[in-house]
C-alpha cells in the first residue's frame, strides 16, 4: 500500500484495534477492521449511493419522529471485539455519546447497500459482528434488486430475517414504519406507510 508521503507499507493480515488505530492509513482510501481483518472498502457506484441517499432521506424524517440520531458514513468501534467499522449509515439512540470518532456507542439500526465487491462482507462477517455486537437491526439494501432486507432480534450472533409483505413493503420495527424500494426512470424512490 502506498503511503500519503509516496512510501510504501504493507498491511497486515490481522490487527487489534490499537494498531488499527495506529496505522498510517491512506486518506483516499476507506478501510474496517472486521473481526481484526483489514478489510479495504471501495468507492460505491452510482446506483449505491442513489440507493443510500433515498434511504437515509427516509431514515431523517423517521428519526426525527422517533427522537433518535442518524450519521452518514461515520466510523464505529464495536465493544467487545475487534471490529472497527463504517456503516452506511447508522442510526443512534438520542442519548448516545457521539461526540467523538470513533462512535463507541451501540447503534439502534445500521444500514449497508450491498454491492458485488462488499456483498460478502456485508452478508457475512459484518452481519456476525453487527449481530455479535446487539445492534438490534441491521438493513440490507440491494440496489440491483430493489431489495431491502430487515434483519432483527440478534441473539447467539445472528439475526432472524423480516418477511417482505406480498405488497412490497418490509416493517422496521425500529422506526414503525414500512418500506418499499421502487426503481424508476432517474433512480429510486422509497415508499413509506
Amino acid at each position: 500500500m502506498n503511503l500519503p508521503d509516496g512510501s510504501e507499507c504493507a498491511v497486515p493480515d490481522r490487527m487489534s484495534l490499537a494498531e488499527f488505530e495506529a496505522f498510517p492509513w491512506p486518506e483516499d482510501r476507506r478501510w474496517e477492521l472486521i473481526w481484526g481483518v483489514p478489510v479495504m472498502t471501495p468507492s460505491p457506484q452510482p446506483s449505491h449511493q442513489d440507493l443510500l441517499f433515498q434511504l437515509a432521506k427516509v431514515l431523517d424524517i423517521a428519526v426525527k419522529e422517533t427522537g433518535f440520531r442518524m450519521f452518514y458514513g461515520v466510523d464505529v468501534r464495536l465493544p467487545g471485539q475487534t471490529s472497527y467499522l463504517c456503516p452506511d449509515v447508522s442510526v443512534f439512540e438520542a442519548d448516545a455519546d457521539v461526540s467523538k470518532v470513533p462512535i463507541a456507542a451501540i447503534p439502534r439500526l445500521v444500514v449497508e447497500g450491498l454491492s458485488p465487491s462488499t456483498a460478502a462482507n456485508d452478508m457475512g462477517t459484518k452481519r456476525d459482528a453487527y449481530a455479535a455486537a446487539g445492534i438490534p437491526e441491521y438493513w440490507i439494501a440491494n440496489p440491483s434488486t430493489n431489495g431491502l432486507s430487515i434483519l432483527v432480534e440478534p441473539a447467539d450472533g445472528a439475526y432472524r430475517e423480516l418477511t417482505v409483505a406480498p405488497d412490497g413493503f418490509i416493517a422496521s420495527p425500529t422506526l414503525g414504519k414500512r418500506l418499499r424500494i421502487r426503481h424508476v426512470e432517474y433512480g429510486f424512490e422509497i415508499d413509506v406507510r
